[in-house]
C-alpha cells in the first residue's frame, strides 16, 4: 500500500492520481446517498413491519450516519482531508447492511423463506463478493508499473449490455403480466444492487481512506492547508 518514496507524483499512473485527490465537493453527494438512497428508499422497508433485532441494530447505525453527514453538511470542505472518505466508507457499510436486511425481508415476508440456510447461503455470497472487492482494490494498487485496474473505454461493449438490459426488461415486463408474483423481482432486483453498491463503495472508501493516510506525500493539497499542517506539526 505505501509508496516508493523515490517515485515522483508526476510518474504515479493516472488510477494512483485519483485515488489520492481530496474529495472537497462531497455535499451533493453525502446528500444524494444518505437521506435520498439509505434514509428514504431503504429505511421506509426496515421500518415497515420490522423485525425487533435487525431492527435495532439498524436504525442506531442509521441515525449516528444522518447525524455525522449534518455534521459535515454543516461545516466547510475544503478544509477536510480524510473525513468525508472515511465517512463515505462507513455510509457504505451501514447502506450495505441495511439494503441486505430489506432483501432478507423480501424474501421472508413474500416468498415465505425463513430457513436458516438460505440466510446462511445469502450472508457467504454477500461475503465473497466483498472478499473479491476487497482482493481488486489491493491488486489494483500494489504495484505503480503494473496496469491492472487501468480502465479502458469499450463504447461497443457498453452499447451491447444496453441492449441486453432493454430486452432483458421487455420480457420481464410481459411474462409480469401473465405471472404478479414477478413483480416482486424488480425492487428485489434494485435493493439487491443497492446492497452491493453500498458494499462496493465502502471497500473502495476504505481503501482509499488508508492508501491516503500512508501516502500523505503525494496528496495534492492546496498550498495553504499544506502550510496549515505544517504548523500542526512543528507545534506538536
Amino acid at each position: 500500500m505505501k509508496i516508493d518514496r523515490s517515485i515522483k507524483y508526476r510518474k504515479l499512473p493516472e488510477r494512483y492520481k485519483t485515488h489520492l485527490n481530496v474529495m472537497y465537493h462531497v455535499k451533493h453527494s453525502i446528500f444524494g446517498f444518505t437521506f435520498i438512497l439509505l434514509d428514504i428508499i431503504s429505511l421506509i422497508f426496515i421500518v415497515q413491519a420490522p423485525h425487533q433485532p435487525t431492527f435495532w441494530i439498524t436504525i442506531p447505525l442509521v441515525v449516528i450516519i444522518n447525524v455525522w453527514s449534518l455534521t459535515i453538511l454543516l461545516r466547510n470542505t475544503e478544509n477536510m482531508i480524510l473525513e468525508p472518505i472515511l465517512y463515505t466508507a462507513c455510509l457504505g457499510v451501514v447502506g450495505s447492511l441495511c439494503n441486505f436486511v430489506v432483501v432478507q425481508k423480501f424474501y421472508y415476508l413474500i416468498f415465505k423463506f425463513s430457513s436458516p440456510l438460505f440466510f446462511i447461503i445469502c450472508l457467504l455470497i454477500f461475503s465473497l463478493f466483498v472478499a473479491q472487492q476487497i482482493w481488486y482494490q489491493v491488486k489494483k494498487f500494489s504495484n505503480v508499473h503494473s496496469n491492472f485496474g487501468e480502465e479502458k473505454l469499450n463504447p461497443k461493449r457498453d452499447y451491447f449490455i444496453m441492449i441486453l438490459f432493454g430486452i432483458g426488461y421487455i420480457i420481464y415486463a410481459y411474462f409480469a403480466r401473465s405471472y404478479p408474483i414477478l413483480t416482486i423481482a424488480y425492487p428485489l432486483t434494485i435493493f439487491s444492487f443497492f446492497c452491493l453498491f453500498f458494499a462496493y463503495l465502502s471497500v473502495k472508501f476504505f481503501h482509499k481512506y488508508f492508501f491516503m493516510k500512508t501516502n500523505m506525500k503525494y496528496v495534492p493539497l492546496p498550498k495553504q492547508l499544506r502550510k496549515q499542517i505544517k504548523a500542526k506539526k512543528v507545534m506538536m
